[in-house]
């Protein structure tokens, strides 16, 4: 059986959407996302916690997530939550993690990424992750180049995960990213 949906662009990153060992709307199948394909042994982890808490439901509620149950995650993690008033989503940082705030050099909660991200689209090859996990309901990894010039990050790995109280709707996106300097070594600034 093939692996999770994966796109290699000539950037040299990867996207992969997760989508659930079922038939989708065309029939087809597909296997959900392997934390063995995530490189970051912490990002493969959250992943796993994430899928811990779903209890045989599509997705984790918000009322499910404890972050003294990820101490390991909390500087990169940050919760984004899914505006549904408009045609298209539109999504605003709950909270973020304090590496992502010297990352980005400001406090991150309460802005709406598309005022953070100036590409911030579902058109937009790195951010319209956010997008897809909203339609599809399934996790996305990505691993490459960040969308924002950063001074000392040259590389990021992001994992994007749904929360939501119905099974047919995402409220929320749980989320961890992790920076990596120009060697390859992860930084925590």
């Amino acid at each position: 059986m093939a692996g999770p949906k994966a796109a290699v662009f000539g950037t040299g990153w990867v996207c992969m959407v997760a989508v659930e060992d079922s038939p989708d709307r065309e029939g087809e199948r597909h296997p959900m996302l392997q934390a063995s394909a995530i490189e970051n042994p912490r990002v493969a982890r959250f992943y796993r916690h994430w899928l811990s808490m779903r209890n045989g439901r599509p997705m984790p509620a918000r009322s499910d997530v404890d972050p003294t149950d990820f101490p390991y995650a909390l500087g990169n993690a940050f919760m984004v939550e899914v505006d549904h008033q408009d045609a298209l989503p539109r999504f605003r940082f709950r909270l973020a993690g304090t590496l992502m705030v010297e990352v980005h050099k400001k406090e991150l909660g309460g802005l709406w990424l598309d005022d953070v991200f100036h590409d911030f689209g579902p058109e937009s090859a790195i951010n319209g992750d956010y997008f897809r996990v909203v339609s599809t309901r399934k996790p996305a990894y990505y691993a490459g180049k960040p969308s924002l010039r950063l001074e000392h990050q040259d590389r990021i790995e992001r994992l994007l995960m749904p929360l939501g109280d119905q099974d047919d709707r995402v409220d929320m996106i749980l989320a961890m990213v992790v920076y990596y300097d120009r060697k390859g070594v992860e930084t925590y600034l």
